[in-house]
């Protein structure tokens, strides 16, 4: 990323990839920030184990973690996440929160296919050949 993040919480010294954009991230705020501009591609299974064990044994954020894991088997998992983290870290407002659930309630009107196509599409502009490539040859299956 090349935007400066104010970071409160805790700096871990080892980031959390995410490989298929070669993203690392070093802070909860930088997870919100990922989220909240990634919003409408963002798929169900983003607060995965992995995830919650580096936020856990990296930022020592286990309250947090457990939260999520909580929040994981509720419907609509994955909007309830993404606004108990935003709010709990103070990083973006409640308006900002409410954008982000219309984001992500457009792109839920569209199917996986339409999604993925479009997450393919927003890589080739980034210049990520080998995610794109990835999601196209998904599509394809």
């Amino acid at each position: 990323m090349s935007t400066v993040i104010l970071c409160n919480g805790n700096y871990a010294k080892t980031p959390y990839s995410l490989i298929a954009e070669d993203i690392r991230l070093f802070s909860v705020e930088e997870v919100c920030y990922y989220l909240y501009k990634n919003a409408f591609f963002l798929q169900e299974d983003f607060f995965c184990d992995a995830l919650l064990d580096w936020m856990r044994n990296e930022l020592g954020l286990t309250s947090f973690a457990d939260n999520l894991l909580l929040l994981r088997s509720k419907e609509e998992a994955l909007l309830r996440s993404i606004e108990y983290l935003f709010l709990a870290t103070g990083y973006y407002t409640e308006t900002e929160v409410e954008k982000v659930k219309a984001i992500m309630s457009e792109g839920n009107s569209l199917s996986v296919e339409e999604r993925r196509k479009m997450r393919a599409d927003v890589y080739c502009r980034k210049q990520k050949y080998k995610p794109a490539l990835s999601e196209y040859e998904e599509l394809l299956l």
